[in-house]
């Protein structure tokens, strides 16, 4: 586990382990005054995290980072990809294996080419598949939007409005977001991320 200086985006200290014996013993080690300067605490949603920081440090605001909760809106397209691909023939089917960069691509990455070839697959295959990608992109228009308060609200909608979805991946997506609803509001506020932090890990699995 590492800890990553938010603003400075260097490391402060690698962790030998997350479990949560091992770190509430670790940040034991720092006096209650030196804990109680900390303001955001920036997580992935992992309960445990959470329970820590509301513990050991009573002032900051938890932040949930957004990798990790848009990577479940993600992982509800490519469910639903999976789902109709198993469906097709397999001529079909080995064409529809390259749909899959286009589907979890943002749209607006996308050429022209590929936005037509995005809008077939959208139109001819599968409306829950349809449904799906269109809330995907709806998500990240608003995590991206520069408009801090209003992306709160159009926030809130969203998962409102997946939570009473027909369709289970959308509604099971949304409940998560409803169990850090007030971590995810946070993220939207405050410029602080785990990107840097994640690169480090990557770089010590690579020297592992």
């Amino acid at each position: 586990v590492s800890l990553i200086d938010g603003k400075l985006g260097k490391p402060i200290d690698i962790i030998e382990c997350r479990h949560k014996h091992y770190l509430f013993s670790y940040f034991n080690k720092f006096s209650k005054e030196e804990r109680k300067k900390v303001k955001y605490v920036v997580m992935d949603l992992w309960l445990p995290y959470k329970d820590l920081a509301k513990t050991y440090f009573p002032n900051a605001q938890i932040v949930a980072d957004r990798f990790h909760y848009v990577r479940y809106i993600v992982q509800s397209v490519d469910t639903i990809r999976k789902k109709v691909q198993n469906n097709l023939t397999q001529e079909e089917r080995r064409y529809f294996k390259h749909s899959r960069k286009l589907l979890l691509s943002r749209y607006i990455n996308l050429t022209k080419e590929q936005r037509k070839e995005l809008e077939y697959i959208l139109i001819n295959y599968s409306e829950e598949l349809r449904r799906v990608y269109n809330e995907k992109e709806e998500l990240l228009n608003i995590i991206h939007s520069g408009e801090k308060y209003e992306a709160i609200n159009k926030l809130n909608k969203w998962v409102k409005n997946n939570l009473e979805s027909n369709y289970e991946v959308l509604a099971e997506c949304a409940k998560t977001y409803t169990n850090w609803i007030k971590e995810i509001r946070n993220s939207l506020l405050v410029p602080y991320s785990n990107g840097v932090m994640e690169g480090y890990n990557n770089k010590i699995k690579v020297l592992k």
